[in-house]
């Protein structure tokens, strides 16, 4: 009996040893969170384990009200080692409706455990773990972020950036302005500077607003959202930043090929000293790096700080030449340039001495304004014609009016023309807003009527050093000319906050390409090397026509119109004088195609037409007859050419190639 209890108690022990071990192998999986209220910004610390912790178990985490959408971000339990803070998960949403957060912001969040790979959209009762967690701002961070933001883009596939922004406030936000970047992956994007800066409402909130983007400025390649962030001048900007996917929006695509022509604007370098001298000199380098095939810059004005000053413009010109790989340079000439002089015509006599009149230039002496061509495109420059208003304004005048419109009478192709003067046109960028009562042209009227009938010029004035970024840098309807506001290189205004804006540190320009079916105006920070994200132009309403060849057109139609028609049937004739009649029409067209098409269309039938002479007796003669194929023969007669259509913008022609036949009946 003691042997037999003893034998039952090893194997009860043994049992229990067995029991133990296989419930040690299926432990119930650990899931936790430090604590359930966290403040923004703050880490969010996971532990997460279970017997397929080197699998394919996961965390992940998405706000409450979102949770059938998908995670924010997620992990590998096999990724970690038991205890990480969530909000550097290395793994973030696909789902183009959430969001990817720098930080998450205040709200409401589940953070679940789900086991071998399976979603958790539609399984919460098959998780390991879920837990709620909320995220409080704190008082630490006085400015707080949007908590709602969307962006609507009016055309999707375009790669124009015009749109309007929806943005929601929490209460006590605490920011006095909204800043708006593009940005990737990575952050904020690379190479552009901030796209958008706008006052944000005073009220305490929560609060919604919108701005609206509506510049013709385009989505630059690479960026993949819109970075939001509130921002204050005491606290600068929030810690969090509330980030908006563009999904399917379409970056810009620049034209294929070269520009057919690429040239650079900048204006205001006010050269006398070693820091407006190196800021120059900064942006010739910018220039000379980035346009190497640039046909030239032109500087719009105030080149030195007191043009009566000899050594302020042999600074100007030691700096110029300095940078050897700088473009040529043409200058157009501001207040600044007027200065300290005993009377206008001594100022502009030395303006012309200085400004090294370039080659081919067209001027008039004792003016300063000139204009030349640059390949197959006209640069016009105008200049203040009196020098009486100090600067502040300036006027045209009548005779510098009337040479304009000549110039501008021949073009006569509708391709862009480009148009320079220092101050502007009032009620247009640098001349509106609060200035437009003090800056602009006096004399503007008759400008702004040439503009309208001009729809073909671009013009860039300069003058106010207003920054790039101002609402007010381009004005441009649609199908008229427009205008730019070309900022300083010497230093900026800030002008988003006018008229209590302040002087800033900067240098910037822009940089403009022409393609066929556009011209694109690229603004450009000189003094950090980006591209301004709120001055990227795209004009697709200013296009290039194709240069045509309408010689040997005009020479057929000269030669067709001196044949005598009374040697031939009227008949015969008048077929000729139908293929004329539209290749007269033919030499407005504005492709090469079209020319080319109607000459073959009259040489054939010119030459069609000698093969068919009247006799003396009036008698038509017509040439050989075309032998016609036998019934046995199965292959078609060689094409000699014969008659058929083209068709076009002008009509159908009829097209008798040479030494096709006119079966034409004798006349009796």
């Amino acid at each position: 009996m003691r042997r037999t209890a003893s034998i039952l108690i090893i194997t009860a022990m043994l049992l229990a040893v067995l029991l133990s071990l296989t419930t040690a192998s299926a432990a119930e999986p650990k899931f936790s969170t430090d604590k359930t209220v966290y403040k923004v910004g703050e880490p969010i610390m996971v532990t997460a384990s279970s017997d397929n912790a080197g699998g394919t178990d996961w965390v992940g985490i998405t706000p409450k009200d979102k949770k059938d959408l998908g995670n924010l971000t997620w992990i590998y339990t096999k990724d970690t080692s038991t205890t990480f803070d969530i909000r550097k998960a290395p793994n973030w949403t696909t789902n183009k409706t959430l969001i990817k957060y720098e930080t998450f912001p205040a709200g409401e969040y589940l953070v679940y455990f789900m086991p071998n790979d399976l979603n958790f959209k539609g399984n919460e009762d098959k998780a390991l773990g879920v837990i709620e967690i909320v995220i409080e701002n704190d008082d630490r961070y006085p400015v707080k972020a949007p908590i709602d933001a969307n962006y609507y883009i009016y055309d999707l596939d375009s790669g124009i950036s015009d749109g309007v922004i929806n943005i929601t406030l929490p209460a006590e936000h605490g920011a006095d302005d909204i800043e708006v970047w593009w940005g990737d992956e990575n952050g904020r994007l690379a190479g552009y500077t901030m796209l958008a800066r706008f006052k944000a409402p005073t009220k305490n909130g929560p609060v919604k607003f919108y701005y609206e983007l509506d510049r013709r400025t385009f989505i630059p390649a690479g960026a993949t959202r819109l970075m939001i962030y509130s921002c204050s001048d005491e606290h600068g900007e929030s810690e969090v930043v509330y980030s908006v996917p563009l999904g399917n929006a379409q970056s810009y695509g620049f034209p294929e090929g070269e520009p057919l022509l690429e040239f650079e604007v900048i204006s205001d370098t006010h050269v006398h000293d070693e820091t407006s001298a190196a800021n120059f000199k900064n942006a010739l380098k910018d220039i000379a790096l980035n346009s190497p095939n640039s046909a030239g810059i032109f500087l719009v004005g105030d080149m030195v700080e007191n043009g009566g000053d000899p050594a302020q413009w042999e600074q100007f010109w030691d700096t110029y030449d300095s940078v050897g790989a700088a473009p040529e340079i043409y200058l157009g000439i501001g207040d600044h340039d007027l200065l300290d002089y005993a009377s206008y015509g001594e100022a502009v006599e030395s303006f012309i001495s200085q400004i090294r009149m370039p080659e081919g230039a067209d001027r008039t002496d004792g003016v300063p304004y000139y204009d030349l061509w640059l390949g197959d495109y006209h640069f016009i420059v105008l200049g203040d014609a009196d020098g009486l208003a100090e600067g502040e304004t300036a006027r045209i005048g009548e005779a510098q009016y009337d040479w304009l419109e000549e110039k501008l009478s021949e073009d006569n192709n509708s391709r862009p023309v480009f148009l320079f003067m220092h101050q502007s046109l009032k009620a247009t960028v640098a001349g509106s807003a609060v200035n437009a009562g003090r800056w602009g042209i006096e004399d503007g009227e008759r400008l702004q009527k040439i503009l309208d009938s001009h729809p073909e010029i671009v013009m860039f004035n300069g003058h106010s050093h207003w920054t790039l970024d101002a609402d007010n840098s381009i004005y441009a309807p649609k199908n008229s000319a427009a205008i730019f506001n070309t900022a300083s290189v010497s230093y900026l205004w800030q002008s988003y906050d006018l008229p209590t804006g302040e002087r800033l540190e900067g240098s910037q320009g822009y940089y403009v390409k022409v393609y066929k079916d556009s011209v694109v105006v690229l603004g450009r920070d000189f003094a950090n090397g980006k591209w301004v994200s709120s001055a990227q132009f795209v004009l697709e309403d200013k296009t290039t026509p194709e240069k045509i060849d309408t010689n040997e057109l005009e020479k057929l139609i000269k030669d067709a119109e001196a044949i005598d028609k009374t040697k031939y049937t009227e008949k015969s004739y008048n077929a000729l004088a139908v293929v004329l009649e539209g290749a007269k029409k033919a030499l407005s067209a504005t492709a090469q195609t079209e020319i080319d098409g109607a000459e073959k269309s009259l040489a054939a039938a010119i030459g069609a037409l000698e093969e068919i002479k009247t006799n003396g007796d009036g008698e038509e003669t017509a040439p050989p007859e075309t032998p016609k194929p036998t019934e046995e023969s199965t292959t078609a007669p060689e094409d000699k050419g014969g008659c058929g259509s083209s068709f076009s913008a002008l009509g159908v022609l009829l097209v008798c190639t040479a030494g096709a036949s006119l079966v034409l009946k004798k006349r009796r």
